[in-house]
Formats: structure tokens, sequence, C-alpha cells
């Protein structure tokens, strides 16, 4: 069996890797043609990182966003045994930054993505795109202390968080084979039991010890930074750069492994700041933890492993 936390891992490495054998991208095929991106913090306790992706009305400065920045290439370096400077601008994305947004006479619905732990705002790029080309504006969020690299706009830079993780950050080869022998051992017992009841035990003492881990404070402050965010957008709906541009009723979200049990966490509330229609879960384990009660969520959702 593979190790989930060996794929959580390595998802960056991966990633790289395929960046590192092409020397281009395909071209995005909806409607709008160019895209724009833009990356801005919110003014709240947490500082939250966002980028955003959205139809443009022309190229602007004509600077294509890099797929890997330099300071994002620094932190990648720590899980390749790869120069920065064979990462770093290497390939562009096909985003031009800041290019304006295109008039509407309607406002363009909004998707909010939640990236896994150890993921970043851009690691779904190719996506973001994806959606922006046929309509939508799109919000990545970045929750420092789980991304592996947090980019300010005054340069500060920070990843994960080690005083809170310290046996997931283990940096010694026998700590990281003992997290995932006992990962793998559970995983295991799970394919064996042949019951509903006795899965949902075993997932129970699974999620307990991914609690100790203290992966359950994370979703939870994760879950409030997207309502922060929710509670945001109404005002950037009527000012500054996304003024009559998003419509604040017609919003999606989707998230990737930990994003992903925040999605589920954010559709089961039933109640947001605004127009919550649809959420996907990509590959996001259900944790069932200690006390917790099991959640609906309240809106269509979609769980896609």
């Amino acid at each position: 069996m593979i190790n989930k936390r060996i794929i959580i891992v390595l998802a960056p490495v991966l990633l790289l890797a395929a960046c590192l054998s092409t020397d281009f991208l395909p071209p995005q095929e909806g409607a709008y043609g160019i895209i724009g991106t833009t990356v801005f913090q919110l003014d709240d306790p947490r500082g939250l990182v966002i980028q955003a992706w959205y139809p443009a009305a022309n190229i602007g400065e004509g600077k294509l966003d890099p797929l890997i920045t330099k300071e994002q290439a620094q932190a990648f370096v720590a899980f390749l045994p790869i120069g920065k400077e064979q990462l770093e601008n290497r390939l562009p994305s096909s985003s031009f930054i800041n290019a304006p947004i295109m008039p509407s006479t309607t406002p363009y619905p909004i998707i909010i993505f939640d990236h896994g732990f150890e993921g970043y705002e851009k690691q779904n790029m190719t996506q973001m795109e994806a959606l922006a080309s046929n309509g939508y504006v799109v919000f990545s969020i970045n929750h420092p202390g789980e991304s592996f690299v947090t980019v300010y706009p005054d340069g500060t830079v920070t990843g994960i968080d080690s005083e809170r993780y310290p046996s997931l950050t283990a940096k010694t080869k026998k700590q990281r084979k003992a997290n995932a022998e006992q990962t793998n051992s559970i995983l295991s017992d799970i394919k064996e039991v042949d019951s509903d009841k006795e899965k949902i035990e075993i997932m129970k003492l699974f999620s307990s010890i991914l609690r100790i881990s203290k992966l359950k404070v994370p979703i939870d402050e994760r879950t409030i930074d997207v309502l922060n965010f929710m509670e945001r957008l109404p005002e950037m709906s009527r000012e500054g750069f996304f003024a009559g541009a998003i419509d604040v009723e017609t919003v999606g979200m989707f998230g990737h492994s930990m994003g992903g049990n925040v999605t589920h966490a954010i559709a089961s509330l039933g109640e947001w700041p605004v127009g919550l229609k649809a959420a996907v879960n990509l590959d996001g384990p259900q944790l069932i933890f200690p006390g917790d009660k099991i959640t609906i969520p309240q809106v269509p959702f979609m769980m896609a492993y």
C-alpha cells in the first residue's frame, strides 16, 4: 500500500517534475481567451494572502505570472535535490499579472479554493485558469502554517509551523519512518474489516491520532479563515478591483485533501455570508474526531478520489 502521508509530501515534487519535463503549458480553451491574476492580503488577524484568477480585458503590462516564483522555488528546494535557479521562472503560467478584469453586463460567479496540507494557493493553478477562462472568478486562500510556503506582500516568507507539527515536520529518516508505519498500520486495518461499524471505529482511532497531531485545530482555524474571507466578498463586490465584477450570491467552493475537509465543514454549516451553491472535496479523508457529530453538507456536494 502506498502511504497517503508520502503522497501528500510528494505532491509538490510531482508537480515540479511535471513542470521540468515540459517547455509549455497547454492554452486554456474557454470563451475568455485572456486570464488575469492578482495577489492581495486581507486586513485581518491572520493576514491571509489570496490569489485570484479571472477573465481579463487585455494583457495589461504583458507580464505572465511564473508557475514557480523565486520565493516558492527556494521553499521547493527542501523537497528536491535541485538548485532553485533551475526552478524559478522556468515556466510561465497563462495568467497575466494585474491585467484589468473583463467588463461584463452581469457579474461573474465565484469559486473559492482551499489547498491541502503542505500545499499552497497555486497548487491547482491550471484548474484556476480553466475556470477563469470559462467565466469564473477564482479566489485561492493561502493558510499560513499549513502551506509549505507563504509569501507576504512585504517580502516575508514563512513555511510549515514546526512548533504545531513537530511530528509532521520531522527532519530525520527515523522519525519519518515511524510516522509512516503508524499511518500505514491503521489504513491496513481499515481494508481488512468488512462491517461499516468496525471501519468507523478504526477511523475514529485514526482521527484521534490525527487530533493528537493537532490536525483538528487547523481545520477549525481554516474554516474560520474561509468564513472571514466570505464576509469580505460583499464589500469587494462594491469597492476596489472586483467592484461590479463578482456575484456574491453565486459561489462554489472546492478544496484538496485538508482543504477538502475544510470544504466539507463549510458546506455543512447551512448559513454563509454569501450564497454558497455547491462544493467539491478532492481527496479529503473523512475525519471523525472524538466528541464531534457527523455533519451533512447543506448544498450539492461531490467527493472525488
